[in-house]
């Protein structure tokens, strides 16, 4: 191997203790849908998710998210679940 280059693969000399992770609540479930949304907005969830590092499931749970942060929905009647 070249000098100055570090080997990737191998070990770190230095160890560092791992600590153990805090508990976390219990996270939402998900669920898969499909929905159909006009070009422009998916192009715009598109370049946010890219530039901003965030999947475009989490930008769109983001924005639903404050869409819904202070409207009141009632839920749906059973027969249309």
């Amino acid at each position: 191997m070249a000098l100055g280059k570090k080997d990737i693969f191998e070990p770190s000399k230095g160890k560092k203790e791992k600590s153990k992770p805090e508990k976390k609540e219990p996270q939402e479930v998900f669920k898969r849908h499909t929905y159909y949304l006009k070009q422009s907005l998916t192009d715009k969830v598109d370049g946010y998710a890219y530039w901003e590092r965030y999947s475009k499931s989490e930008v769109v749970n983001t924005a639903l998210e404050e869409f819904f942060k202070d409207k009141k929905v009632k839920p749906l009647p059973e027969d249309r679940k």
